[in-house]
């Protein structure tokens, strides 16, 4: 009965999410901090186009505030979790509504992903954007946290033979992504959370895992 509780409110959260600007009651303020420990707008966040599919993230993996709500990464575990939470709502819950709750949540998102979140480049091709507002504005980077892009076959999203990922790859383990470094010690991605020229392990371990 928690379990089923609990993965309702989930669905819940992302539901009202997709509607940030307009549904969501959550907002964030820290006082004298560096701009990336809160966020703008009055704690609201930069503002993001509502209804497109895809759920708002206020913070990234590693605590840093997203630049545009839209977390690539994040959105992509969270259709594999859906698909997880419509298989136990079939197979274990027999709890039909629920079931198709997730389905139907999965679907937006992963079509909303495939619409809004690839990215034709000049030099690498399509490739996966870390971060979008909806509008057309997005981000081109990786951070070393998971959910990340580089991990995203580990999490299960998608195949590690994937064209736009294998060219995401290329991409995010080079020095075109602002968050790639490279010194005589090793090479790696790390993230704004700890600043330039540091490199995070868990880069590496998800570049090996992949």
């Amino acid at each position: 009965e928690a379990f089923v509780k609990g993965l309702n409110r989930i669905l819940e959260v992302w539901r009202t999410e997709q509607y940030h600007e307009e549904k969501s009651p959550y907002s964030f303020k820290r006082k004298d901090c560096y701009f990336s420990d809160t966020l703008s707008r009055d704690g609201k966040g930069a503002l993001v186009k509502s209804g497109t599919g895809l759920t708002w993230s206020g913070f990234r993996p590693s605590d840093d505030a997203c630049v545009y709500g839209y977390l690539i990464p994040s959105n992509m575990f969270a259709t594999v979790v859906l698909g997880y939470a419509e298989t136990i709502a079939k197979e274990i819950l027999k709890d039909e509504k629920l079931e198709k709750e997730a389905a139907s949540l999965k679907e937006e998102i992963h079509t909303a992903i495939e619409n809004l979140a690839i990215i034709d480049n000049e030099y690498y091709g399509r490739v996966y954007a870390y971060e979008t507002d909806g509008f057309g504005q997005y981000l081109l980077m990786d951070d070393a946290n998971v959910p990340s892009l580089i991990a995203l076959p580990y999490l299960g999203d998608v195949k590690v033979n994937d064209t736009i990922y294998q060219n995401t790859r290329k991409f995010v383990w080079s020095e075109d992504n602002p968050y790639f470094f490279k010194g005589n010690a090793g090479e790696g991605i790390g993230g704004p959370h700890v600043g330039y020229n540091y490199i995070w392990p868990m880069s590496i371990i998800m570049k090996a895992m992949t």
